[in-house]
């Protein structure tokens, strides 16, 4: 039986996982990129695949990605969607907006 790897030695694996994701590790994005980039999103990106976009984005929101993550709720989506800053908002979905809050 082997030794349990060390924090340090996981942590490694998973950096380096960050760096060179593997296509399986990419698929669920690509697939997500796939699907909202017809119904307008990302439309400045259009230079990129969505494999291109899938690599950066597994590397800028390493919350969803590491480490075995799938998008598992929907509020992931907006997550990733909110990359578009062109067309969706998301720092305060609920803008605070009530009776008394005028601001």
């Amino acid at each position: 039986m082997e030794p349990a790897a060390s924090a340090e030695d996981r942590l490694a694996k998973a950096e380096a996982r960050l760096q060179n994701p593997t296509d399986s590790d990419l698929e669920w994005l690509v697939a997500f990129f796939d699907f909202y980039r017809p119904l307008g999103f990302f439309a400045d990106e259009t230079g990129k695949s969505s494999k291109e976009l899938a690599r950066e984005t597994w590397r800028e929101e390493t919350h969803i990605t590491l480490p075995d993550h799938k998008l598992k709720e929907q509020r992931e989506d907006w997550i990733l969607l909110a990359r578009d800053g062109n067309r969706v908002w998301w720092e305060d979905a609920e803008a605070d907006v009530m009776e008394g809050n005028e601001q």
